[in-house]
């Protein structure tokens, strides 16, 4: 099963978006709501993950006082190297002056040249472009611009200083050997944009088009857990409940919480963390809403005996009649008992569509080899209530009480203890604390290079819904 940790080929399409922004709000708008989302869709189905750098909102009032504008614009660029995207109307942009200079002093110690720009009148759009594309390597660059035709409607520039400057600029972007290419509104640009992305994505990552269906899974699988370990707060501490689990002779464990509450990331993240710590170990992971087709539990089935198979490098075939193929489960499991241990993870089993029995998970086996450690994650109901019937341990995740994790900890290992000599149930492992909230909130705006006022953090950390991470998303 592939390492969560490592990422093939780094498989990344991270693009810094420029332009001015008074005149361009609508095209940068449309391409952030409407293009860019069709964008993601299309590189995750190759395993691709794609992120739009929009700093539009990237910038507090506090950073700008202190003159760190230029320098988080320009340390963005580098992140999203080489990928950029500029659109050019007819505004040239703010130009920093002398007071501006006084206050980035740090900008200029890391960024030498900003001090010449600075002086010689130069606005922030053409500092981005400048060093974003035209003074690099064009081999080692993937720039597209975009012209905003004119007569189509728009803000003017009125200073003719800048008018000449944004006269140079475009005439030496369309010199360079980067495309470019006028538009007419947003949904022209919505085209050529689309049209130069297309093109791109399929040269640089093209469709497989001899992939078999069960290596799409793998991929798919992979790419849908590798997703879910941005931005992770606080859930270490859920790990040593998972990790006493691992380490246990137990039925498999429940674990049981609401929709958007963590079950998820919280597996994915424990999946990367047993796998960087037991690289010997074989894990097993199936994400149930990972694609639209990850809900048929015949399809689960024959990635579980698919995983085994390769694993073991068995040539015993896997039966194609589904019925027959749930029949095979149990074997095959049976066959991994002389290998290291094995970890199965189901997560979201209450999913599963409910034609042909799936959602009475009568093709669940009754019983696994002692070296199987199976976790399965779950709404509470009815799957729920099935599963314990079965007297599985269960690790609920619920919101948050005054307690520190340390304490959470304590309690719930011990908890764990109990539950194993046949006592109650581990039932309160907590959502995130508001410093957490707000922690958690910060990174995960940070991947798309945004920021936000203290004060706004406070207020989104404040509301209830926050204790389920899936809402701050």
């Amino acid at each position: 099963m592939f390492d969560l940790n490592k990422r093939a080929d780094n498989r990344e399409v991270r693009v810094f978006v420029s332009s001015t922004f008074r005149d361009l709000m609508a095209e940068r708008d449309h391409l952030v709501k409407k293009v860019f989302p069709e964008f993601r869709k299309l590189c995750q189905s190759r395993g691709v993950e794609f992120t739009e750098i929009d700093l539009r909102w990237g910038v507090t009032q506090a950073q700008a006082e202190r003159g760190e504008v230029i320098s988080i614009c320009l340390r963005e660029i580098d992140h999203c190297r080489p990928y950029f995207i500029g659109i050019i109307g007819e505004r040239y942009g703010w130009v920093p002056g002398p007071e501006d200079m006084a206050a980035c002093k740090e900008t200029i110690d890391h960024f030498p040249w900003v001090k010449d720009d600075i002086e010689n009148g130069l606005s922030i759009t053409e500092i981005e472009i400048q060093y974003g594309v035209l003074r690099g390597k064009a081999e080692n660059i993937r720039a597209f611009f975009y012209f905003k035709r004119k007569g189509e409607p728009h803000v003017e520039e009125d200073d003719p200083q800048h008018i000449d400057r944004l006269t140079k600029l475009k005439h030496r972007i369309q010199n360079s050997p980067f495309p470019s290419q006028e538009f007419i509104d947003i949904h022209h640009l919505e085209k050529v944009v689309t049209n130069d992305f297309l093109s791109f994505l399929d040269q640089k990552y093209p469709e497989e088009e001899n992939i078999s269906s069960i290596e799409q899974t793998h991929l798919d699988q992979a790419f849908y857990g590798r997703q879910q370990l941005k931005a992770f707060v606080g859930g270490t501490s859920y790990f040593d409940i998972l990790d006493a689990h691992f380490n246990s002779h137990q039925p498999p464990m429940i674990l049981v919480g609401h929709s958007g509450i963590g079950k998820t990331t919280i597996l994915a993240n424990w999946i990367a963390e047993l796998q960087r710590s037991y690289p010997e170990i074989f894990v097993v992971y199936y994400f149930i809403g990972a694609t639209p087709y990850s809900s048929n539990h015949f399809s689960l089935v024959r990635f579980i005996l698919e995983q085994i198979k390769n694993a073991l490098k068995l040539s015993e075939p896997i039966p194609e009649n589904p019925e027959k193929m749930i029949q095979s489960l149990p074997d095959f499991l049976d066959k991994t008992y002389q290998s290291p241990k094995w970890v199965l993870v189901i997560d979201g089993i209450d999913q599963l569509d409910e034609k042909n029995g799936a959602g009475h998970l009568v093709w669940l086996p009754d019983r696994y080899p002692e070296n199987i450690r199976v976790i399965l994650s779950t709404r509470p109901g009815n799957t729920f209530e099935f599963l314990k019937k079965k007297f599985y341990p269960d690790l609920a995740l619920k919101p948050f009480y005054a307690e520190t994790f340390e304490q959470q900890k304590e309690r719930h290992i011990k908890e764990l203890h109990y539950s194993r000599k046949g006592g109650r149930h581990p039932e309160n492992i907590k959502s995130l604390e508001i410093m957490e909230r707000k922690e958690f909130i910060k990174r995960y705006l940070g991947l798309f290079g945004k920021v936000l006022e203290e004060d706004l953090i406070h207020q989104i950390a404040m509301d209830s819904r926050a204790e389920k991470p899936l809402f701050l998303k």
